[in-house]
C-alpha cells in the first residue's frame, strides 16, 4: 500500500478497537476496561494506526 487508503485504515482502526475492547468481553467474558487499563488499550490502538499511516503516506 503506497498511499494511505482511508477505507482500509478505517477498517483496521475499527478492527483493532473491536479486538481490544469488544471481543474480549463477548468471547472471554472479561470485564469492561476502565481507567488506566482503558487508556492503555486506546493508546495502543491509536499509536498503531498512526504509526501505520505515517509509514504509508
Amino acid at each position: 500500500m503506497n498511499k494511505t487508503d482511508l477505507g482500509v485504515m478505517t477498517n483496521i482502526y475499527l478492527s483493532l478497537f473491536q479486538g481490544m475492547l469488544f471481543w474480549p468481553q463477548v468471547v472471554k467474558e472479561e470485564p469492561v476496561p476502565e481507567g488506566k487499563a482503558l487508556e492503555e488499550k486506546v493508546e495502543i490502538v491509536v499509536s498503531t494506526v498512526l504509526g501505520a499511516c505515517a509509514r504509508v503516506s
